[in-house]
């Protein structure tokens, strides 16, 4: 990908030096194999903690009662962000 069409800005933001940069976090296992944990803008940082949304998800997705699940951060004066789903 050279960039997106007509939008210099968020092409900027992700292309560098012939690289896509798309902000995905993953975990190096103790095999070698890399797992997918989260995109990084995805991230919310809460009381001090720093929450992936797809580890939540999972974690909810697990529940008999609970068909789908979408976790994400909303602003809260005291945490800084809180985790609705």
């Amino acid at each position: 990908m050279s960039g997106y069409l007509e939008m210099t800005r968020p092409t900027n933001r992700c292309c560098a030096d012939g690289w896509l940069h798309t902000g995905d976090l993953l975990r190096k296992e103790d095999d070698g194999s890399l797992t997918f944990v989260d995109r990084k803008r995805y991230l919310i940082k809460t009381g001090g903690e720093n929450v992936y949304p797809a580890e939540v998800e999972a974690v909810l997705a697990r529940h008999p009662a609970v068909q789908e699940v979408c976790i994400f951060g909303v602003p809260d004066p005291r945490w800084g962000e809180t985790i609705k789903a």
